[in-house]
């Protein structure tokens, strides 16, 4: 590179950091900005050019570079040695040098091979070569953090057990992470502003259950969606002494140094905080670290989000499903619903009794006529709900269509068949007042249908429903039962 020449007259700014001009033709500049090595001109100790590679390696943009001194990026054992060689250099002195130093670049320490050597009017020429260990080890950080990401959301998808996507996060987050050597992630119960342990490393997680975290407790606003480095602890306010000594003992808030905590929001609202600690050095995280536990904090919202997807669609299915299955004027089971629980009944090996009652209102045809539809659905659905109200819970009332309601009830005797008939025919009998204001007097018919035993549902069906026939024949509001 030694046809580059350094004009510090010329005050103009190469590369977008100096002011000073590296010439030598557009070839020379391009050669320049371009070059693998990282590679940077100072003068009087402070940096004045510096190529792409060197920006990268760095992690600083063009902007930030400018007037920065070279010394800022060397490790405090390095500095003595790179300051005494760059005075040197500066002073005339041509004898280029290499020196192994520590370039420290977002808080991490990365060994590099400093090659320095005086350029042109008092500037220095200085190249970074970073070791090839190094860079491995840098590759390997890369794929370990996009293999735990391929994971995760595999995980976030496929996963039952939100326990152990929690689990597998935090493990795999103190793995990647630099800087980590223990994690929690807390997440917040619904309806509230507390904040509970769902998964940790490096804590005993059943002591940290201990006790919830309110919002109002968490060392850093969980309003803020960005992540950032931590390092003061406050225990809470007013704190009662076994909370303190959970606070400094569980958490172990008096032995970290450093936290990296990410709020993880779904929807604008704060429902979780994903946290990685260290207890050595409280320069462990730099701006990879935060950069890692913002993106892997994202993946508790999309599990969240999943979640919530799911329940709405259980939710939609099984209204669904109870369209489907029952009544939409009354509630009640509808006629298929009821079939199928008369199947299920009648294949127990013993149901014990088995009643089948058909009920029919009397005089629907009038109710309707005086008091309208309306008033007719009104009676439907408080008769409904008065034979609901006096059968067991283990028995099923539907409507079987019209002003017919059918009961199925098991593990009965023929003489409790015959009095739970009664009861429903006095029950019925009591005048229905409607919203109009308006009192309906009506009642009920009833043909039961018993057997001691399984027997096929359709002759009890149809035996029941000639049952009905002969009670109305006999007279309305009574009841007629079949023993089987």
């Amino acid at each position: 590179m030694g046809h580059i020449r350094v004009r510090p007259t010329d005050r103009m700014r190469v590369g977008g950091v100096s002011d000073v001009s590296v010439h030598g033709g557009g070839f020379g500049d391009l050669v320049f900005e371009r070059a693998p090595i990282a590679t940077i001109l100072v003068d009087a100790g402070r940096i004045v050019a510096a190529n792409e590679a060197a920006r990268t390696l760095l992690g600083v943009p063009a902007e930030g570079l400018l007037d920065r001194r070279l010394l800022d990026f060397i490790g405090e054992p390095d500095r003595s040695s790179v300051r005494s060689r760059l005075r040197e250099l500066e002073a005339g002195q041509v004898r280029p040098d290499r020196l192994a130093v520590e370039l420290r670049v977002d808080h991490a320490v990365r060994p590099v091979d400093l090659h320095l050597a005086a350029h042109d009017s008092g500037v220095v020429l200085a190249q970074l070569v970073t070791h090839v260990a190094t860079a491995a080890a840098e590759l390997r950080a890369e794929r370990a953090f996009r293999s735990t990401m391929l994971e995760l959301q595999l995980l976030v998808h496929d996963s039952v057990d939100d326990r152990e996507f929690y689990a597998t996060l935090i493990q795999r987050a103190v793995e990647v992470i630099p800087g980590a050597q223990f994690g929690s992630i807390l997440v917040r119960q619904p309806g509230t502003w507390r904040y509970e342990f769902e998964a940790a490393v490096g804590f005993d997680l059943d002591g940290l259950r201990r006790f919830p975290i309110l919002g109002e407790e968490l060392f850093r606003d969980d309003e803020d969606t960005r992540a950032r480095v931590v390092t003061e602890y406050p225990p809470p306010e007013n704190a009662a002494p076994e909370r303190v000594r959970w606070w400094l003992e569980d958490l172990r808030l008096g032995e970290l140094r450093a936290s990296v905590t990410a709020p993880v929001h779904l929807d604008g609202e704060p429902v979780a905080i994903f946290s990685v600690d260290n207890l050595d050095d409280p320069d462990a995280f730099g701006p990879t670290s935060v950069e890692m536990a913002t993106v892997l904090g994202r993946l508790i919202t999309d599990l969240l989000r999943r979640r919530g997807l799911e329940a709405e669609l259980r939710a939609e299915r099984a209204a669904y499903r109870h369209q489907a299955m029952h009544d939409g004027l009354t509630g009640l089971a509808n006629r298929r619903h009821f079939e199928q629980r008369l199947a299920e009944v009648l294949a127990l090996s013993d149901p014990s009794g088995i009643g089948v009652f058909f009920v029919d209102v009397d005089d629907f045809k009038r109710i309707n006529d005086e008091h309208g539809h309306d008033g007719g659905d009104e009676v439907l659905m408080e008769l409904g709900r008065r034979l609901t109200g006096t059968v067991r819970s283990s028995d099923l009332v539907a409507r079987w269509g019209g002003d017919e309601f059918v009961i199925l009830t098991f593990g009965i005797e023929e003489s409790q068949a015959d009095a739970l008939a009664e009861r429903l025919v006095r029950r019925c009998a009591e005048p229905v007042p409607l919203t109009d204001g308006t009192v309906v007097r009506t009642g009920v018919t009833a043909g039961i249908a018993w057997s001691a035993s399984p027997t096929v549902s359709d002759d009890l069906l149809l035996i029941a429903d000639g049952a009905l026939f002969r009670a109305k024949a006999e007279g309305k509001g009574c009841h007629d039962l079949v023993a089987l």
